[in-house]
């Protein structure tokens, strides 16, 4: 089973990060992939 999601421009969801200190920089480049609104 797969799922397919579709998001159109200027819908992405914001990505909130409360303490950017040990945080997993691939992981960060992954998430912004999808989400380019950035809260820190």
């Amino acid at each position: 089973m797969s799922s397919h999601h579709i998001v159109r421009e200027k819908q992405e969801p914001a990505l909130y990060i409360h303490q950017l200190g040990n945080f997993d920089e691939e992981k960060l480049g992954q998430l912004l992939e999808w989400s380019p609104t950035v809260l820190v």
